[in-house]
């Protein structure tokens, strides 16, 4: 018994309690933060051993580990691989469009419901007038994924969708950002182009409008487009009778103020430079052609590039607005998209306007014509006003 006592003893035995100035006292180790465990970690760069459980974090360090050699070399070898430099161009646009998706707030500006258009009109101070010609692009690649009904369908769509951008990888072409037409938009343009052909071989009308779209009538007009894809080859389908037609030398001008109004990755554009040409790698073939040259047929002079993350909506249509009203042309048509001219119709129709503009949007291909008027204002100074809309085809949606 004595001897397990001793035992017991020397097992818990402990050293003499001395005192120690509080600055010296060890403290207790903090808890490591989530954030500080992430970064640790990411300094080791290890992978679990063999064994060993894998946890969220590890399989986060492996993403991110892996991302970053195969960053590092694309870069390495866009140095001397033009296939590989389209690839680095590939990932920041990738990175600047998501960047874009969840800064952006363009479609949200402070409205002055004092600057109603209708006392512009009523008050008799226009000063200009020029008639403006709506055409909206057909369906893209991306309205083909996520606006057509979400039924049985919609996974077989995003998956080949991913699929169909995965190959596009190395080429300076992409199905979701910028996305171009579909094969059903392509098909809505053609009809859209075989409507005017038609009307364009019975020769002039007495609509001076439609006869300015056709390019046979006494009215000078000038076309442009936004600087993304599906507006572009939109544009170039349906009017392509008139611009190749014999001694034509006229060209689509790439206005980037027309870039659509909306957060999403297929509104970022490819052309995301001063002067760039929109890429139209399939339009040659959309208009049962050779080839294309970009220059023969576009004018980028009026293309800045992407639009800022802190864009406005209502910026850019002033901006178009002040370009329209310096043409010397008297029809401007202008190549575009349905949540850019719907937002138009919302800041520059009356308030009391009742036309469907307001509230819904141009059909696919859908074309429609208005008055646009500028002028001062006693009250409010420099004002635009939209009047006399009119359904020329398609029209607004049902």
């Amino acid at each position: 018994m004595a001897r397990s006592m001793m035992k017991m003893c020397r097992t818990h035995h402990r050293a003499p309690w001395t005192w120690m100035p509080p600055w010296t006292r060890a403290r207790e180790p903090v808890k490591p933060r989530p954030l500080r465990a992430v970064l640790d970690a990411f300094k080791t760069l290890e992978a679990p051993r063999a064994g060993v459980r894998w946890t969220v974090l590890d399989i986060i360090i492996m993403i991110v580990r892996s991302v970053v050699v195969a960053y590092g070399a694309l870069l390495t070898l866009s140095l001397v691989s033009p296939r590989a430099r389209r690839g680095v161009r590939k990932v920041q646009d990738a990175a600047r469009a998501s960047a874009h998706v969840v800064l952006s707030d363009e479609k949200k500006w402070k409205k002055d419901a004092s600057r109603d258009p209708r006392a512009l009109l009523a008050s008799g101070s226009v000063e200009r007038r020029k008639t403006v010609v709506f055409v909206r692009h057909g369906e893209s690649t991306w309205n083909e994924v996520f606006n057509r009904k979400f039924d049985h369908t919609f996974p077989t769509r995003l998956i080949g969708g991913v699929l169909r951008e995965m190959v596009k990888f190395f080429e300076r072409d992409s199905f979701f950002i910028d996305s171009p037409l579909s094969a059903l938009g392509v098909e809505q343009a053609r009809a859209l182009s075989k409507h005017f052909d038609d009307l364009r071989a019975k020769g002039a009308s007495e609509d001076e409008v439609l006869n300015a779209i056709l390019g046979v009538g006494k009215k000078k007009s000038v076309i442009v487009s936004s600087n993304l894809r599906r507006a572009v080859n939109t544009t170039a389908n349906a009017l392509w009778s008139r611009l190749s037609a014999s001694g034509s030398t006229e060209k689509i001008v790439i206005h980037s103020a027309l870039q659509e109004v909306a957060r999403n990755v297929d509104t970022y554009a490819l052309a995301s430079n001063n002067g760039d040409v929109v890429p139209t790698p399939t339009l040659a073939r959309e208009l049962r052609i050779p080839s294309l040259g970009d220059r023969e047929l576009f004018d980028a002079t009026e293309n800045a590039g992407q639009k800022p993350l802190g864009r406005k909506g209502v910026d850019s249509f002033r901006e178009f607005a002040a370009w329209v009203m310096n043409q010397d042309a008297e029809v401007v048509i202008a190549g575009g998209h349905s949540i850019w001219f719907r937002e138009w119709f919302r800041e520059f129709l009356p308030r009391d306007s009742q036309c469907a503009g307001k509230s819904k949007k141009i059909v696919n291909c859908g074309v429609v014509s208005f008055d646009l008027c500028f002028g001062r204002h006693p009250d409010h100074g420099e004002m635009y006003a939209v009047d006399n809309v009119r359904e020329i085809y398609g029209g607004f949606a049902k």
